[in-house]
């Protein structure tokens, strides 16, 4: 049965001591796992020289004792309270009998084994080349047990919500709705467009669940109209734990050809997701937006060379709008 979003009020804060220690404790069983399952300790990205020891060693060692994850009664708890707790309990022991999803495919990112929470927090930093907007076509959710979540376009929001923050735009239908319409051929339509901040903050995607699940797959499809809007730099969380941080494809141009462009980031190592959803790994090759990724500690620290740059300011921004025909850039 699929999930659908929490009707309540979105929380932007996660004050719950034992929803903290919980997410902890999961990050603390994927970790353990990978350490277990791979020849080295986890990493994040490839790393620069700068991020390794003289003989370009990772730094990180693996966990001394991994622990079993049927034996703490707070990953039970965490599962009991999932809409099919039964379910959620095999698949991750199924999961856990299975190599890790990076032995089967290369993502540029080592992304955790079925993270669980309750809200998903999507952070589109920068776009290929456009310093005025950021946009999607479409998005995904997909849960290890119950597939792909239903989610309703009114209970999710971001932030800016859309081009109709700006002045005169008010009417224009690039709205986050789209994101979930189901209709992902890269019109404008159905396509939601927004303002980069002038300040450099990030654009940012709420999808808030009132339960919490298990997250398998997401689904991208980026901005079409003009690619050179689309989201290139994002960085995923879920609970405020990053699983993902890295770059999503251009989308090709409507014409000459129209072609499905889904990207897939998985977290499931389920031998029929890997099958289905292999082929839509795209992994970006890190020179065409000029990146560079160090490791301090056990945190990321992205630079920058290429993409957009910093969000323009209104009088800079240029002129874009649709007004329910579609048409538009």
């Amino acid at each position: 049965m699929s999930r659908s979003a929490s009707s309540s009020a979105p929380m932007l804060t996660f004050a719950s001591a034992d929803a903290r220690a919980l997410l902890h404790h999961c990050s603390t069983l994927h970790q353990c796992y990978f350490a277990q399952n791979t020849s080295q300790a986890p990493a994040i990205f490839q790393m620069s020289p700068r991020a390794t020891g003289a003989q370009g060693a990772s730094r990180f060692p693996p966990p001394a004792s991994p622990t079993p994850c049927g034996e703490d009664p707070r990953t039970s708890s965490w599962m009991d309270n999932m809409e099919d707790p039964q379910g959620a309990r095999a698949a991750l022991s199924a999961a856990l009998e299975r190599p890790h999803i990076c032995r089967a495919l290369h993502q540029g990112f080592v992304t955790p084994l079925l993270p669980m929470g309750f809200t998903l927090k999507i952070e589109l930093k920068d776009s290929w080349d456009d310093g005025g907007y950021v946009g999607l076509c479409g998005l995904e959710v997909w849960e290890a047990v119950g597939g792909r979540c239903e989610i309703d376009g009114g209970r999710f929001f971001a932030v800016p919500h859309s081009i109709r923050d700006l002045r005169g735009m008010q009417d224009d239908a690039r709205t986050p709705d789209k994101l979930l319409d189901g209709v992902n051929d890269g019109s404008s339509a159905h396509s939601w467009l927004a303002p980069r901040q002038p300040d450099g903050r990030p654009n940012i995607i709420f999808i808030p669940f009132d339960k919490p699940f298990m997250l398998s797959l997401l689904k991208f499809w980026n901005y079409r109209r003009t690619p050179n809007r689309g989201a290139a730099h994002v960085a995923i969380s879920l609970d405020d734990a990053i699983v993902y941080d890295g770059l999503l494809a251009r989308a090709p141009p409507l014409e000459p050809v129209s072609r499905d462009f889904c990207q897939s980031i998985i977290f499931d190592n389920n031998p029929k997701v890997l099958e289905a959803e292999g082929p839509n790994v795209r992994v970006v090759d890190e020179s065409d937006f000029g990146r560079e990724v160090q490791l301090f500690e056990r945190s990321v620290r992205v630079e920058w060379r290429g993409g957009g740059g910093r969000g323009a300011s209104e009088q800079g921004r240029p002129a874009t709008a649709v007004v329910n025909a579609g048409y538009g850039i």
